[in-house]
């Protein structure tokens, strides 16, 4: 959103409100003219999507941001790094995975290649998730997570084929549950 903000000469908070999707959204916005690069330390796979969320530190209130919205042009896993990311906010974010892979799996509006992916994404994720439980240095369990969020991600929002699954309650819940689904991009 930083970038965004950038191209958009927003300085104040609500200055950026007027970014985000709703009755005081521009009718003009820039898309973000830097690039950029994410290397991610927790599952969310939040920076696998062109919108973001961001919650108003004052009001609480919580805001969507779209198109032009751009998420990063590239993508960096290192499981070195995600190593340093407290237990409770990498398995929160791991079984945050998990349920888009289930209500992937569980939607009426599912197709065989996002139930596929869901499916692979499950693969990774679980026994990945289980063994950085026992051993937070397992830095190839780690990558199978962090690979396990992608596939995850991709299925439940169509990021490979670009058909998108219905989802129910629980996305909705986990929003309110899982604080880190939260943060901006």
């Amino acid at each position: 959103m930083r970038l965004q903000a950038l191209a958009n000469n927003v300085h104040t908070t609500s200055d950026l409100s007027t970014l985000a999707e709703g009755p005081n959204r521009r009718s003009t916005i820039n898309p973000p003219t830097v690039p950029i690069i994410s290397i991610p330390t927790s599952l969310s796979a939040g920076e696998y999507s062109n919108f973001a969320g961001g919650t108003d530190d004052a009001t609480r209130r919580k805001h969507s941001f779209q198109h032009p919205t751009r998420g990063p042009a590239l993508v960096i896993l290192d499981p070195a790094l995600a190593a340093t990311t407290p237990d409770s906010i990498w398995l929160s974010t791991g079984i945050r995975a998990v349920d888009h892979c289930v209500e992937t799996l569980c939607s009426t509006m599912g197709y065989d290649e996002t139930d596929e992916l869901a499916e692979k994404a499950l693969g990774k994720l679980v026994p990945g998730l289980l063994r950085c439980k026992r051993d937070k240095g397992d830095l190839e369990a780690r990558l199978d997570c962090q690979l396990g969020s992608v596939d995850a991600m991709a299925a439940c929002t169509g990021g490979f084929h670009g058909r998108t699954v219905e989802l129910g309650a629980s996305h909705g819940i986990g929003h309110q549950v899982c604080p880190s689904s939260l943060t901006p991009n």
